[in-house]
């Protein structure tokens, strides 16, 4: 499709014309001819050198997903204020730092993957043959991994709070006690709320692991220390979770606690 970016839209090199561009192979077609040639190409199979896509085919689902992803990345980056110093003082300027440190994140937190990855001598040698350029701005230490991943956390908890404190309905909240993989007791806590332009949104707010008993007063001291945290206890609405017994007294203890202005007098 012709970009809609009026600075960078697709033209033809040689006739300075707008065009139609492919987005799974080289193949190019006048803007001026109209929609049909390229919805042929697109829709035809393989043996008549289409690409055999039917609208909303996994394909080109996955292609617009990537796509949006890599949008969403960009916006970020460009969101955001943090000066970023080449590594060293090799030339080349073909990755943009912040585009990449928003991209790097998602993946090692999508992927559950160590921050020292960055450090393996063949993941490294496996980027540089994708491009040269990759040690002027990636890292080499897990450290410094760390230090991107927090920076993207707390940029992303900032612009959370900006919707919970915008939101046009009370924020409504659902928790649920559930044991990971690793045998620990986690609380997730989840807020659900209109937005300041009337869409429906959630939110995780927090998963946090639960030490010791898993009794109401326990649960309850945890959910007011992250209602807390967020400062959202004015505009609470509505509570969801299962029917067990330590829920039910979880519940009870928040209506008595909303009258106390510390988070440890329930705990007493």
């Amino acid at each position: 499709m012709p970009d809609k970016d009026p600075e960078t839209v697709y033209k033809n090199s040689i006739t300075s014309k707008e065009e139609w561009r492919c987005r799974y192979c080289p193949k190019t077609y006048a803007l001026s001819g109209g929609t049909a040639a390229p919805t042929a190409h697109l829709i035809d199979p393989i043996s008549k050198k289409g690409h055999g896509l039917a609208k909303n085919s996994p394909r080109e689902t996955k292609a617009k997903n990537q796509q949006s992803t890599i949008e969403n990345a960009i916006a970020t980056a460009e969101s955001q204020n943090f000066k970023r110093r080449k590594l060293n003082h090799e030339p080349g300027d073909t990755i943009n730092p912040g585009i990449l440190e928003v991209l790097y994140v998602q993946f090692l937190v999508a992927c559950s993957l160590p921050f020292r990855l960055v450090e393996c001598p063949e993941f490294r040698a496996f980027l540089y043959y994708l491009n040269n350029e990759i040690d002027n701005w990636l890292p080499s230490t897990h450290e410094h991994i760390r230090t991107w991943v927090m920076r993207q956390y707390e940029g992303r908890k900032d612009k959370i709070k900006q919707l919970l404190q915008s939101a046009r309905s009370r924020i409504h909240i659902s928790c649920d006690l559930w044991t990971s993989p690793n045998s620990l007791a986690i609380l997730g806590i989840i807020a659900h709320f209109l937005s300041e332009d009337g869409q429906l949104q959630h939110c995780v707010l927090a998963l946090k692991e639960i030490d010791g008993e898993h009794d109401g007063k326990s649960l309850a001291i945890v959910l007011l220390q992250v209602i807390d945290n967020w400062g959202i206890a004015s505009k609470l609405g509505y509570f969801m979770m299962d029917n067990a017994r330590n829920n039910d007294t979880m519940i009870k203890l928040l209506a008595i606690g909303k009258y106390y202005t510390r988070i440890n007098d329930i705990s007493h």
